[in-house]
């Protein structure tokens, strides 16, 4: 059929053509590029807000770092000022003159009296003294002291501990820093002004702030402790303050160690307008994967998604109904699927055939199996015959006794053979309908059928031959035991109780009788206990668990198997 579709092109060509098209590779460059614009930029904003930051507390910095390098000048020199006091406020007001934007040089005792000073005042700060208790090492600290609310005019008190040959402490060095100006200018036209600034030290204390002092913690970042932004890097970060508000904050070091700067600004300063260039630039590489997303789309579907699903169709209906269609559907598809539409339909007739020629044999061999069946069950059926005419001409009660037995035993399995060629299926039976028709043959071949009542109470129970016919010959053993230890009621009956059911996948057989008051062996043969030895022999085939005897007043005999759910391999014996 395939030689009949001149001038097909193949599937495969079609769509790497299309999609050739799309995917090339301006795409993946633009998007490459667009990806290290947007990081750079994002960099240099950055960069930006840390180097505004940065120039806002470039004074502070100045300030601090000369009056740090005039401290540890002092601290060198500590041991013979502190012996002098003259000498000591002569040195420290020369350093004062001599010092921009330096005064009041302080020696200030352990108990926070000014040993001398600069201005030759001795005072008392009691706010230096708890300085001693926190920080007993050799570290400066820096205090920030607002001096003029209105002009945002800030001085800087920086101490130093200083300590003896012994290393004991005698005190710190102290001095103040004017002018100290953290007013906050602007950068450029295309950079926003922050918020306001706030600094603090090593420990995460507030030293100085551009907000109104009950402002300063509800712009502060929530959640986040200003100690833990100390002693790292410069940094920019995204946060919430305390009010919900998003801002973007710069962290940059004033003086490492000591003190710390921290910048809020809008949510937006790290986004604007060169980011809409960059929106623009990211617009090609984006349009062209919608493209080829749609041209691929449009491709697949026109060339193969609709082919496939009509052969999909065909194989469902095929499936559900073992039908075709009378000729093929997918004429206008591509070389590649009108020969798996063509393929299909050859493995489709293909199937139809060796069904119904599987379905033939199967008819063929069940017809046999039940000939089989038939044929054993009559054979068995003559055999009981034979020997119902042997049993009139016996007059031994012996023999008669165990040719009654044998011809019970044949009958159970005659009565198998029955169910087999009578079942719709082949290979199982109902093992209840044989147990209850076995149990009222054998009721019946007592003679006492009226005074013997048979009570079964069963369930239905599908079983393979194998374990069908040890079960109907156990069947037999047991009801005959039961008849024969039975006692009669006041009534002369004898009941047997005959159950049968399943629950899961494992069966259950009781057959039970009034018993007798000792159980004796009525047989007269020559093998006494032939029945018991068949019963054990019979659970074992089934492969199950067995109860017999006398239990009080009754005779009992119970018998749980599992139900084999395939056939035992066959067995050559």
């Amino acid at each position: 059929m395939l030689a009949d579709m001149p001038g097909r092109r193949s599937l495969t060509v079609q769509i790497l053509f299309l999609l050739s098209l799309a995917l090339l590779p301006l795409g993946a460059i633009a998007a490459w590029q667009t990806q290290r614009i947007s990081v750079q930029a994002e960099s240099q904003l950055q960069t930006a807000l840390l180097l505004q930051t940065e120039r806002t507390t470039g004074k502070t910095r100045y300030v601090a770092e000369r009056g740090l390098g005039a401290l540890r000048a002092l601290q060198a020199m500590s041991g013979p000022l502190f012996d002098d006091v003259g000498l000591c406020s002569e040195i420290l007001a020369d350093f004062a003159l001599a010092s921009d934007n330096l005064d009041a040089f302080r020696f200030i005792g352990i108990d926070g009296a000014t040993i001398c000073s600069s201005d030759a005042q001795v005072r008392w700060l009691e706010a230096v003294l708890p300085t001693f208790i926190a920080a007993p090492d050799d570290e400066p600290r820096l205090r920030i002291v607002r001096t003029d609310p209105e002009a945002d005019r800030y001085t800087l008190s920086m101490t130093q501990p200083v300590y003896d040959d012994d290393g004991a402490l005698r005190g710190q060095i102290s001095v103040m820093i004017r002018d100290a100006d953290l007013s906050v200018p602007s950068i450029g036209p295309t950079t926003k002004e922050p918020y306001g600034l706030v600094t603090f030290d090593a420990d995460g204390q507030i030293l100085t702030t551009t907000f109104d002092e009950d402002e300063t913690a509800a712009n502060l970042p929530a959640g986040l402790d200003l100690q833990l932004l100390a002693g790292e890097p410069a940094r920019v970060f995204h946060a919430d303050t305390q009010t919900g508000l998003n801002r973007a904050f710069a962290v940059v070091p004033i003086m490492p160690g000591m003190a710390y700067a921290m910048a809020s600004w809008p949510p937006d300063a790290l986004f604007d307008d060169r980011f809409d260039h960059l929106a623009a630039d990211a617009l090609l590489p984006m349009l062209m994967w919608v493209a080829t997303l749609l041209v691929a789309f449009i491709a697949l579907e026109r060339l193969v998604l609709r082919h496939v699903r009509v052969l999909s169709r065909q194989m469902r209906t095929f499936a559900r109904t073992r039908r075709l269609i009378a000729r093929p559907v997918l004429g206008g598809a591509a070389f590649e699927l009108a020969a798996i539409e063509t393929d299909f339909r050859n493995m489709a007739e293909s199937i139809l055939q060796d069904e119904a020629q599987l379905e033939d044999n199967l008819r063929e061999k069940n017809i046999l199996l039940k000939e089989v069946h038939h044929r054993v069950k009559n054979n068995l059926q003559l055999i009981t015959s034979i020997m119902n005419m042997q049993l009139r001409r016996v007059n031994g009660d012996e023999a008669r006794i165990i040719l009654q037995r044998l011809h019970e035993r044949i009958m159970g399995i005659a009565l198998v053979h029955r169910a087999l060629y009578q079942s719709p299926e082949i290979n199982k039976i109902d093992a209840a309908a044989v147990v209850v028709s076995l149990g009222s043959k054998i009721v019946d071949a007592t003679g006492r059928a009226g005074r013997v009542k048979l009570r079964p109470k069963v369930e239905p129970v599908e079983l393979f031959p194998e374990q069908a016919v040890p079960l109907a010959l156990l069947v037999t053993e047991a009801l005959t035991n039961a008849i024969e230890h039975a006692a009669p009621d006041e009534h002369g009956e004898i009941e047997i109780r005959l159950d049968f059911s399943a629950e899961g996948r494992h069966a259950t057989l009781l057959i039970e009788s009034a018993a007798e008051a000792v159980v004796e062996n009525k047989s007269t043969g020559t093998e006494p206990g032939l029945g018991h030895q068949l019963i054990r022999a019979f659970e074992t085939q089934l492969g199950g668990s067995l109860s017999m005897g006398q239990l009080d007043d009754r005779y009992h005999v119970q018998i749980k198997f599992p139900i084999r759910t395939q056939h035992s391999d066959p067995r050559d014996y």
